[in-house]
């Protein structure tokens, strides 16, 4: 499958990872320390087999907090396991991201007209993603002229994600702690965030997908900040830890 495929299926994989998008456009909160998650590990535990497996992410960021690169090592060969994301930017507005998937370089250019971004790889996709309100509502990848697949967003009216699905994916529904995001920080768009995973304000208490079913708690720090979140389903336990930079 090609990249945008795999964006979406891993999107639906990591939904539990689901945090924020920048608050630069908020109130800053008085004296408050502002971190940058700088890696984040998650161990998912088969809760029938005991089997381990870590999945490991790695952010990286430039003067302005903007996210420059993502590295995700996991075992397995398939690209979704293990890859690295580079993104460019010009005049502050994202501009190129260049990934290698497994070994696959692919080469996305991202283009803005109204309401509608349009991310073209080199491998001739074409993924287009509708804004409404600064959200990000519906993304469509279109293969040789045709839509291939898709997934639409809702949104409760503090900007959490409510619900993420579509043809080919299970509809999931996202409730809400009152723990502001780990990535509130991070200096990149709110369409952005959704479509690297790391989209809401508040972290996740709850998803559903059907009947499987995983809720989420948490620790934080002296700041605020999450260093650990433990997600339990009726397949698997699956602790997570995050590590943190200060941002410039």
């Amino acid at each position: 499958m090609k990249k945008f495929f795999t964006i979406l299926t891993t999107a639906t994989i990591l939904a539990m990872m689901v945090v924020s998008c920048n608050d630069k456009d908020e109130n800053p909160i008085d004296n408050e320390v502002r971190k940058l998650p700088s890696k984040v590990m998650t161990i998912l535990t088969n809760v029938t087999t005991g089997d381990l497996r870590n999945d490991t992410v790695f952010y990286e960021y430039d003067n302005e907090n903007r996210l420059v690169k993502i590295i995700r090592s996991r075992p397995g060969s398939g690209p979704e396991h293990n890859f690295t994301t580079i993104y460019e930017y010009t005049n502050n507005v994202l501009s190129k991201a260049i990934s290698n998937l497994g070994g696959n370089l692919t080469e996305t250019t991202y283009y803005y007209a109204d309401n509608q971004i349009f991310a073209i790889n080199s491998s001739s996709d074409t993924m287009v993603l509708t804004i409404v309100n600064e959200q990000l509502e519906k993304i469509v990848i279109r293969r040789n002229g045709t839509e291939f697949s898709s997934i639409s967003f809702t949104y409760d009216s503090d900007g959490n994600m409510i619900s993420m699905g579509g043809p080919n994916t299970p509809t999931t529904f996202y409730e809400y702690s009152g723990i502001k995001s780990v990535f509130r920080h991070v200096n990149i768009p709110s369409w952005f965030a959704f479509t690297i995973n790391v989209g809401s304000r508040y972290m996740v208490s709850k998803t559903t997908m059907g009947t499987i079913i995983s809720n989420f708690t948490y620790e934080v720090d002296e700041d605020g900040y999450v260093t650990t979140q433990t997600r339990t389903s009726s397949n698997d336990v699956s602790p997570t830890t995050y590590e943190y930079i200060l941002a410039k």
